[in-house]
């Protein structure tokens, strides 16, 4: 995790990866706070006010 807070803090565009299973559960290791997030790509699994929230926050969501 902290390797990736420190290249994320030196990218241009942070892009976070991951499927609809993982919103909603708690992670033994913070990664990054949504500030940070400027895209996030899922699944279509990823419920419609969970997305909209990102999207709230200014963050690319894209559903595959």
């Amino acid at each position: 995790a902290l390797v990736f807070r420190a290249m994320a803090r030196q990218a241009k565009q942070v892009i976070v990866v991951a499927d609809s299973s993982k919103f909603g559960n708690v992670s033994p290791a913070f990664v990054s706070p949504l500030e940070d997030i400027d895209v996030l790509i899922t699944d279509t699994g990823l419920p419609e006010l969970v997305a909209a929230a990102y999207a709230a926050k200014d963050i690319r969501v894209i559903r595959v």
